[in-house]
């Protein structure tokens, strides 16, 4: 949930992830994704504990002001990105357990 989460930000807006939770609207989106990724991995049976979205955000704070993501290298260099293996796989899986994932599908 934190690659999907973070990569993805960073991939669609050609921005570092810093730059993206400065503000409350950025912080959404990531909590968003995060909490999305728990509501679907709970759905299929994982275990993540009931703190995992608040400590994966905390973590991606964190990191965040130097954070340049594998996608947003792909993003910038013209590649193919790994974005439907990432979040993708949450709204295919979602789709598939009843658990929407509007936030994933977006990205």
């Amino acid at each position: 949930m934190l690659v999907a989460t973070a990569n993805s930000m960073t991939g669609a807006t050609r921005e570092r992830f810093g730059a993206l939770i400065a503000d409350d609207e950025g912080r959404e989106v990531a909590r968003t994704l995060l909490a999305e990724g728990v509501a679907v991995a709970a759905a299929d049976g994982a275990d993540l504990g009931p703190d995992f979205a608040t400590e994966a955000f905390d973590f991606l704070v964190e990191v965040g002001p130097s954070l340049r993501s594998s996608m947003l290298h792909d993003v910038e260099r013209g590649r193919r990105t790994e974005v439907d293996a990432l979040n993708g796989d949450v709204v295919r899986r979602g789709a598939a357990l009843g658990v929407p994932t509007p936030a994933h599908r977006a990205m």
